[in-house]
């Protein structure tokens, strides 16, 4: 919103657009687009207007406009699912349900959502948000509570994760492959769930996934070497480019560069060729005689 008061009162005091656009980053035609919209206002009447009014004139909410009667019952029906669809369980479909047993004669399923997404884009708001790492937590829902038939009662029981497989594990036929799954999960659940005692401890192992993945696809490879001696040499020649990517030195410019050095280096001072302690022949002091 402070955007948009800068904006009016740089047109107040005579700015040109393009200087405007300048001074606040915002484009030429989302500029002209405000103005037209909060120019027709009387006097200083922008200036005080609250930032929901002010964010309603300048994004033009108002102008959603339902001529017909089924149109104005599909508008109360919106400010309504507006609402709900924040609700755990409650979609899109549900609503348009609950909207046609409400109105019969109203739109089918697709032009319900066409309208809804008008209706949403209009209606909401977006802003940049900046924040430091740590100052909040992003929580997302991840569903209900698994639960189990109780076998004496024969009602749903809500349960965590851990004890409804347990309950769904003697239901399953054993070495199928969901039977696998669960056992392993039992077998292994207390490992599972370490990340979420350790905060520095990832959910996943991606990334060295992605590390050792071309010694994984390689590994049938590596069986044809020629002899022993030319397998230890490919296993050098890898750790030596392994270690360029964790010091963060292209390889291709690291063996050029040794390549060149080696018939002149010393032999005492070979290990400074070495990724771990290699540097570019352009940063290395020259020594005169």
């Amino acid at each position: 919103m402070e955007q948009l008061k800068q904006v009016l009162q740089l047109k107040k005091d005579g700015v040109a657009i393009r200087e405007i656009v300048r001074r606040t980053g915002i484009s030429r035609n989302a500029v002209k687009r405000y103005l037209s919209r909060l120019q027709p206002l009387p006097g200083d009447q922008a200036e005080d207007l609250s930032n929901k009014q002010l964010a309603d004139k300048a994004y033009d909410n108002d102008t959603l406009l339902f001529a017909t009667g089924r149109q104005e019952a599909l508008m109360k029906h919106f400010i309504y699912g507006e609402k709900e669809l924040y609700k755990t369980g409650v979609n899109r479909q549900l609503l348009w349900l609950e909207y046609k047993e409400q109105h019969p004669d109203g739109y089918t399923y697709s032009r319900y959502c066409y309208h809804f997404n008008i209706f949403l884009k209009h209606t909401d708001v977006s802003m940049h948000l900046e924040y430091e790492a740590g100052d909040m937590i992003m929580i997302d829902f991840a569903g209900k509570k698994l639960g189990y038939v109780h076998p004496d009662i024969g009602e749903m029981v809500e349960a965590q994760v851990l004890y409804w497989l347990a309950a769904e594990l003697p239901k399953t036929i054993a070495r199928t492959l969901i039977y696998k799954a669960i056992a392993y999960v039992l077998n292994h659940f207390e490992a599972l769930i370490k990340y979420t005692t350790d905060s520095m401890l990832l959910i996943d192992n991606n990334q060295l996934e992605g590390q050792i993945r071309a010694i994984a696809v390689g590994r049938m490879n590596y069986l044809f070497a020629g002899s022993h001696r030319g397998g230890e040499l490919a296993a050098i020649i890898y750790s030596l480019m392994a270690t360029c990517k964790l010091q963060n030195i292209d390889p291709a410019n690291w063996l050029e560069d040794v390549l060149r050095r080696i018939p002149v280096q010393s032999e005492d001072k070979l290990i400074e060729l070495l990724p771990q302690f290699w540097k570019p022949l352009s940063k290395v002091k020259k020594v005169t005689p």
